[in-house]
């Protein structure tokens, strides 16, 4: 069971998926952290990114003056984290040079 970050909601998400997200956000994280970024991720291990809106993403990686905020999805929690999908888009929005993707698996 997955708590939701921000309003602590009990949010199902199989074992499967769990790990299938986690290895995702590993996965990416070493994949970005090669090409050059700085990498935060909500991972153990790793530099935990900070909350965005009241959230905190799954990753968030800054490199020069842009910044990529990641949120990484299984079926079972996209319909979930509409609220927190939304909250990012509205940062990307707002602040120059940060973009906002979603990695559906």
């Amino acid at each position: 069971m997955l708590l939701d970050k921000r309003e602590r909601v009990a949010v199902k998400r199989t074992f499967a998926n769990q790990a299938r997200h986690d290895g995702k956000i590993l996965e990416l994280a070493k994949r970005y952290l090669s090409m050059g970024y700085r990498v935060f991720a909500d991972l153990r291990g790793w530099d935990i990114p900070e909350a965005i809106n009241g959230f905190r993403p799954d990753i968030l990686l800054i490199k020069e003056n842009t910044g990529v905020i990641i949120e990484v999805e299984t079926s079972d929690s996209l319909g979930h984290d509409r609220l927190q999908l939304e909250a990012f888009r509205r940062f990307a929005r707002i602040v120059r040079n940060v973009k906002f993707k979603v990695v559906l698996i």
